[in-house]
C-alpha cells in the first residue's frame, strides 16, 4: 500500500511533497490470496485465486475507448495503478519496469504491454499522463498505455483485482491543505492467453527481477 500525500502552505505557490510508504503487509489485499514466492527463481508472487479483468471501459491518453479486458488478450499485460504527482513509488516501478524491458530484445518487448491506471483522475489529464509515461516508456516496441475514468468506477475496478484504492481526498492539517492519495502499489501480471492475473509483483521488485520474470512469462 502507498499512501502519498502533497502539502501546500496556504496562500504559497509551490507544492512541497512528502510520501509515506506503508508496509505491504497493511492492508494489500492482494496479499490476502497470495501463496508465497513465485517457483523456479520468480520475484513475482503467485495468486491463491487467480483475478480476471473485471468488463470496465477507459479513456486512454489519446481520448479514446479503451477495454482493458479486450486489450490484455494476446499480450502479456502488466497493470500499475497510481498517480502521476505521486513522489516516489510510482515513478519508480514505472522507470524500473521500463529499463526491465528495454534490456530484453525487441521480439520480447512486442509481447508485453504496460498499462498505468490513474487513481487520481481529477488532476491527472490524458495529455499529463502521456507526458508522464513518456518518460518511461522511451525506445520500446510498445509504448505504455495510461488510462483514466471517474474516481468511483476506478476504485471499484481496483477493488475486484484485490487492489486497494481510495478517493483522494484534502485535508487540513494545521496550516496545511494536505492533498492525499492511497493506493496499492503491487503490478498484476495478466497472462496473453487467459487475461486474468495469476502472479503479482510486490513493491520493491527491481529492474533486473522484472527482467527475468518477464522473459519467463513471454517464453512460457
Amino acid at each position: 500500500m502507498s499512501r502519498s500525500v502533497s502539502t501546500r502552505p496556504r496562500g504559497a505557490s509551490r507544492f512541497a511533497r512528502r510520501v509515506a510508504v506503508l508496509a505491504a503487509a497493511a492492508g494489500l489485499a492482494v496479499l490476502a490470496t497470495a501463496c508465497g514466492s513465485g517457483s523456479g527463481g520468480l520475484t513475482a508472487v503467485q495468486l491463491g485465486k487467480p483475478e480476471a479483468i473485471p468488463a470496465q471501459t477507459f479513456t486512454d491518453t489519446a481520448g479514446q475507448p479503451y477495454d482493458l479486458q479486450q486489450q490484455a488478450k494476446g499480450k502479456l499485460t502488466l497493470v500499475y495503478f497510481g498517480y502521476t504527482n505521486c513522489p516516489d513509488v510510482c515513478p519508480t516501478t514505472m522507470a524500473d519496469i521500463g529499463t526491465a524491458l528495454r534490456s530484453l530484445p525487441a521480439s520480447t518487448q512486442k509481447k508485453v504491454q504496460v498499462v498505468f491506471v490513474t487513481s487520481d483522475p481529477g488532476r491527472d489529464t490524458p495529455p499529463k499522463i502521456r507526458a508522464w509515461l513518456d518518460h518511461f516508456d522511451q525506445g520500446l516496441a510498445n509504448p505504455f498505455v495510461g488510462l483514466r475514468t471517474t474516481v468511483p468506477a476506478v476504485d471499484a475496478f481496483g477493488q475486484k483485482l484485490g487492489i486497494p484504492l481510495e478517493p483522494p481526498v484534502i485535508k487540513q492539517d494545521g496550516t496545511e491543505d494536505v492533498y492525499e492519495v492511497t493506493h496499492g502499489a503491487a503490478v498484476l501480471i495478466f497472462a496473453p492467453k487467459t487475461a486474468t492475473a495469476d502472479y503479482t509483483w510486490l513493491p520493491g521488485a527491481t529492474a533486473q527481477q522484472y527482467a527475468h520474470d518477464i522473459k519467463h512469462f513471454v517464453s512460457s
